[in-house]
């Protein structure tokens, strides 16, 4: 049965704004403000486009490539882990010197993927796309509260100079570092699911 508000909570909870309000802090505190609002703006909907897709065509996209769930999960966590050990590690002060130049280029990765497109929150779409592929209110549904999800973005990340007014650049900084641990643990306990989900580990094999 098809449950509105645990869809929307899922969602929140994986597609939300904690994830990628640090790092988008962090990536653009330089830029103009209005490059800035160009980039929340173009990252939330490229995350808002890809989630759309997943919804409509994950059963689809499943058949067609011949894939499992678990594949997509342990596909998604190596692409977070990667990311996240980039957080820890500092690489993305690196990225963030060249985003004057080329904006669309974080607005895309990483904050539309893997921040807001999450690798779990793709795999939720593709499994509410998979069960309910024959119910086409459910999927409507499905993407209206995407939508609801991702407008909530788009206000925490243009309303952020002010949520974070009194942090400076070092704390920041500290934040997006320890955020990056937690996405890396984030991202493992994602390939290990992918792992169980296609019997190459059992099922307690994860705790």
């Amino acid at each position: 049965m098809f449950f509105p508000l645990d869809v929307f909570m899922a969602l929140f909870v994986t597609m939300g704004p904690f994830k990628v309000v640090l790092v988008y802090a962090q990536l653009t505190r330089e830029l103009d403000p209005a490059i800035r609002r160009r980039i929340a703006f173009q990252a939330v909907g490229v995350a808002a486009i890809v989630g759309l897709l997943f919804i409509v065509l994950g059963k689809f996209l499943m058949d067609l490539f011949h894939f499992s769930l678990g594949a997509l999960q342990i596909a998604g966590g190596l692409i977070l882990f990667v990311f996240a050990l980039n957080m820890v590690l500092g690489g993305g002060e690196d990225e963030a010197a060249g985003t004057d130049k080329d904006p669309e280029k974080i607005a895309a990765f990483p904050l539309a993927m893997p921040l807001m497109a999450t690798p779990i929150g793709i795999v939720a779409l593709t499994l509410l796309s998979a069960t309910f592929n024959d119910d086409t209110t459910a999927l409507v549904i499905t993407g209206v509260i995407l939508l609801v999800v991702m407008g909530l973005n788009l206000i925490i990340l243009l309303t952020e100079s002010r949520i974070l007014k009194y942090v400076d650049a070092e704390s920041i900084g500290v934040a997006e570092r320890i955020l990056g641990i937690l996405l890396a643990a984030l991202a493992v306990q994602t390939i290990i699911n992918g792992l169980i989900a296609i019997g190459a580990l059992p099922a307690g094999g994860h705790g």
